[in-house]
């Protein structure tokens, strides 16, 4: 099947195979599955280990049917025993998930164990070990991080991360990748900040921040020997167009009073007070549920209503027969959303797994009469492929650039032969205007670490003062 790829992928396959141990970092939509499936033809793999977000177990599944259909694959589920019974099987694929892969501290003794399902893989040899949304394992406190990185050294030769937004907050996240592609070069985590970014003390303890300009130079020519990345623009002229609109709505009414209300009281709890970062997100998080729709956090029966559920409205009626994709951070809002809409629809979030989900994406992308298709952020975000719609729209945005961009991207990739159209659904005079504000105030130069355009990457992510999240909660009067 390597002649049906584009001349970029059969560059990349190239690259992973005489790399190794390589870091694919190309922009979402460019296939990356396609390319690792056929470096593992390419390397005569015999026993490849995919590690995945659980919510793409069975599109690795069907893009190895697709791609090298000589494999046998395994994916892994079901419960402990069957789990176990499928990773010591005779499949050359097994597919398996994070959550799986992990390994916990016994609170009292401090020990360290692994679960069953992670000795049974530490017990094999994988001549290719693949691990997609590679930035999953960007903490390096992370029990699954540890896991994954103990697994990464089992694959002695061949080992490919996956990862569109190798950067999702911070640059310091590159290090856990790196050291899992060359633990011996990337032995300590201080040394790599120190060496490529401000680090300071803020009083409570030492503090990692954005890359230091004069240091992006030498850390691309360290990515260069890892890793390979190429964006759409680079690679894809005839891609159809993207265009992203930001449709502004004015709160009125009880949404309107609700949500003053709501900031006001915030707005005066902050006086004097220290607020964590926890602290914060909770805050902006119900602001935002408000500017969709005040009852948000009410019964299920209750239907979705307010300013933004209006504009959508209009927004679907004018889509005639184009196809939409309703994305929103609140799988509750999209529940409520469904028991309403009369519009043959599906639905994606994260209570939608395995086959139920796959059934799910495939009924939108073939049924001409199911239109529209409600997907959370994070579940819809990534690892499928929506080429069939032309339009999506953003009730709400995740914190993070990246995982806006994640979603536009689940259309606009290879496959796709409409222009795109991305709308964002806004709220005037609320939090959700500052913040707009903020991330673009905040995108940094370590986005061009591969001498691109990375503007979904930002360098602190939802990180905030308390004087900025006290001017996000003023009044607009």
């Amino acid at each position: 099947m390597a002649d049906h790829l584009y001349p970029f992928q059969i560059e990349g396959v190239d690259f992973l195979v005489k790399t190794k141990r390589a870091l694919l970092g190309d922009d979402m939509g460019l296939g990356k599955t396609a390319q690792a499936i056929t470096a593992c033809k390419r390397l005569n793999a015999q026993k490849i280990l995919v590690i995945c977000p659980n919510s793409v177990k069975y599109v690795w599944q069907r893009e190895f049917e697709k791609w090298e259909p000589s494999y046998d694959v395994r994916v892994v589920v079901g419960d402990k025993q069957q789990r176990l019974d499928q990773i010591w099987g005779t499949a050359q694929v097994v597919v398996i998930n994070f959550e799986i892969v992990r390994e916990w501290q016994v609170k009292v003794t401090k020990e360290l164990k692994q679960t069953d399902e992670l000795k049974a893989l530490l017990s094999q040899t994988w001549d290719v070990m693949i691990i997609d949304e590679a930035h999953r394992v960007k903490s390096r406190h992370a029990q699954v991080t540890k896991a994954v990185t103990r697994l990464a050294r089992q694959s002695t030769h061949n080992l490919f991360l996956l990862t569109g937004t190798p950067i999702m907050n911070r640059p310091d996240e590159l290090w856990t990748l790196l050291r899992a592609i060359s633990p011996k070069q990337f032995t300590s985590y201080w040394r790599f900040v120190q060496s490529y970014c401000h680090v300071y003390h803020d009083g409570f303890g030492w503090v990692v921040g954005n890359l230091l300009p004069y240091r992006v130079a030498p850390l691309r020519e360290v990515l260069s020997h890892f890793a390979i990345r190429r964006t759409k623009n680079e690679v894809l002229q005839d891609l159809p167009e993207k265009t992203v609109q930001q449709v502004w709505v004015n709160l009125e009414n009880d949404q309107l009073r609700v949500y003053r209300e709501m900031a006001k009281t915030m707005w005066t709890e902050l006086e004097g007070k220290v607020v964590s970062a926890a602290v914060v997100i909770a805050q902006i998080t119900r602001l935002k549920q408000i500017a969709i729709d005040p009852k948000l956090m009410l019964s299920e029966d209750s239907p979705l209503e307010g300013a933004k559920v209006d504009a959508l409205g209009d927004i679907l009626e004018g889509a005639g027969d184009q196809k939409v994709v309703v994305f929103s951070q609140f799988a509750r809002a999209l529940r409520k959303l469904s028991a309403t809409l009369k519009i043959p629809h599906a639905m994606v979030t994260g209570d939608v797994t395995g086959k139920a989900r796959e059934d799910s994406i495939q009924r939108f992308q073939t049924d001409s009469d199911c239109r529209v298709l409600l997907a959370s952020i994070p579940a819809g975000g990534q690892g499928i492929t929506l080429t069939a719609a032309s339009i999506a729209v953003f009730l709400d945005k995740a914190w993070t650039p990246a995982m806006n961009i994640q979603a536009q991207d689940r259309l606009h990739r290879i496959g796709q032969k409409k222009p795109v159209t991305i709308i964002e659904l806004l709220a005037a005079g609320t939090v959700e205007e500052g913040i707009e504000k903020l991330l673009n105030s905040k995108i940094e130069t370590f986005r061009k670490l591969f001498e691109l355009d990375w503007t979904e990457v930002v360098s602190q992510g939802p990180l905030i003062s308390k004087e900025e999240l006290r001017e996000l909660l003023r009044s607009e009067d």
